[in-house]
């Protein structure tokens, strides 16, 4: 939990929170427009962003966790996230 605003993002939201809130939002996307199927309702995302001094320089760790259907393979699930959630 964060409990700062900072001016690094118009919304003034810390950059690793912000960039977790957007794929959470494009998951939901992809499931609610059944564009992948086997998602269900449960979704999590963490973004770690490495920072030089007070200037985020790169993203560091991308994290999705999502309810899927059993019989679909984890090779399947990370190219999806990687080509609808993180790439969009």
């Amino acid at each position: 939990m964060f409990g700062f605003a900072t001016n690094e993002t118009p919304e003034l939201m810390p950059l690793p929170i912000l960039m977790a809130h957007k794929l959470v939002k494009r998951l939901s996307e992809c499931r609610r427009t059944d564009l992948l199927r086997y998602l269900r309702p449960d979704g999590k995302s963490q973004v770690t962003i490495e920072y030089d001094g007070n200037k985020p320089v790169r993203v560091d760790t991308v994290v999705i966790s999502t309810q899927h259907d059993a019989d679909v393979t984890l090779k399947k699930i990370r190219e999806d996230m990687i080509e609808h959630v993180i790439s969009r």
